[in-house]
């Protein structure tokens, strides 16, 4: 386990945490975590965390173990949200927004695996969104946060995507370690979504190109890039062959960074600050 960043602003004040909101992303390859002050909207702590996990009990394992060793994580928060990186999503109508049919629609496009503990919300006022993660991951979470809200990982993508000043269609590429998931949209209209594992970054201009090639004008598509993606990476480079408009997400507006954060690459961090703004 290796921890690779850590900020913590001067106003934190560890007696404070019940006042204020944590958001926690966490995925087989890692752990994330913000501290947002909703008073003076304000991210106050941020912090990443690097390991390999091959199963659900060793993610388990190494997620109790940075709580543990996070005082602050030991605190009770007035808000809690986290969200699992992986392919596990489906989209589905409104309509089909009922209980019973989570597993029905999970099934649909996922294998449900007998430790998986499904979910469903809506993400707008036409669609839904069903996702998992694994239950032995949920249950230690849930006995140190009983307030804890979960959410897909689309869901902060969506909700960073209805603040974009972008004319035509956007796609949206977010990065996590093997998964890489594409959201395509147009004005307020959901037109395409999809999320794969990936080995390399030829698998996923592999993914991007045959998704945007269900649209005529994929070189108009202005492509925009979140997550686990360095700027420097040869996918970059691939997408330029392909792209006229290429950009890295950046903090959006409706909360305040702590000063140390100003020089990180803001795209590396904006799901998991964007999380704190999902309902």
């Amino acid at each position: 386990m290796e921890l690779l960043s850590r900020y913590i602003d001067e106003t934190f004040d560890l007696n404070n945490c019940n006042n204020y909101n944590l958001s926690i992303q966490f995925a087989l390859d890692g752990f994330s975590f913000a501290i947002f002050d909703p008073v003076v909207k304000k991210i106050i702590v941020a912090s990443e965390y690097s390991f390999v996990a091959t199963a659900p009990i060793v993610l388990k394992n190494s997620i109790q173990s940075i709580i543990n060793n996070e005082s602050f994580l030991l605190s009770s928060f007035k808000k809690v949200k986290a969200y699992f990186s992986n392919n596990k999503i489906t989209l589905a109508p409104k309509a089909l927004a009922d209980v019973s049919m989570k597993n029905i629609l999970h099934d649909f496009s996922h294998q449900t695996e007998r430790d998986d503990a499904l979910f469903i919300k809506p993400i707008d006022n036409e669609l839904i969104v069903v996702f998992s993660l694994p239950k032995i991951v949920k249950e230690i979470l849930d006995k140190f946060y009983p307030n804890i809200e979960y959410y897909s990982s689309l869901c902060p993508v969506y909700n960073y995507s209805k603040n974009l000043s972008v004319s035509g269609r956007v796609l949206c590429i977010s990065v996590s370690g093997h998964n890489i998931m594409l959201f395509v949209k147009q004005g307020s209209k959901i037109e395409a979504y999809n999320s794969f594992f990936i080995q390399n970054e030829t698998d996923a201009l592999y993914y991007i190109l045959n998704l945007i090639g269900n649209f005529n004008d994929n070189l108009k598509t202005e492509v925009l890039l979140l997550g686990k993606v360095n700027r420097a990476d040869s996918l970059i480079y691939m997408l330029k062959n392909y792209f006229e408009k290429i950009r890295f997400a950046e903090y959006a507006s409706d909360y305040n960074i702590s000063y140390l954060l100003m020089n990180e690459s803001q795209h590396r961090y904006v799901e998991l600050f964007e999380l704190l703004l999902c309902e």
